[in-house]
């Protein structure tokens, strides 16, 4: 007996997205504390909608929320809602208010060892 596999389209797990811009569609949000406790991380799980090419790969990305942080996630919830700077004072980040939006995120690698990490280091509105 044979299995028929067509992997077209499908990057094997483990392989970072190419550096780039990236439209995302937002799957899951999940909370937990950090290591230290100190702070609280944002889980994210992305699949990527543009390029065609890579869509639907997933990405994940943490985001942590401490005072240092702030004008990180600031960035990502202006990406997120559209805002201006100026117009968000207040922000309730949530399941409710990320999952099922589309957000722009600029891939770069951070190497580490023998290992290459994708992470978002920019946030644009889709």
């Amino acid at each position: 007996m044979a299995i028929d596999v067509n992997f077209s389209g499908v990057a094997a797990a483990g392989i970072p997205l190419p550096e780039g811009d990236y439209v995302f569609s937002i799957e899951d949000y999940e909370e937990a504390p950090s290591k230290a406790g100190d702070s609280t991380n944002v889980r994210l799980k992305l699949s990527v909608v543009e390029p065609t090419e890579s869509n639907g790969r997933p990405h994940r990305e943490n985001i942590n929320v401490q005072q240092s942080t702030l004008p990180f996630v600031k960035a990502f919830c202006l990406a997120l809602t559209g805002m201006e700077d100026d117009e968000l004072t207040d922000f309730e980040l949530s399941e409710e208010t990320t999952v099922g939006q589309s957000i722009g995120g600029v891939i770069k690698h951070k190497a580490d060892g023998d290992r290459v990490y994708a992470n978002v280091v920019s946030w644009f509105t889709a």
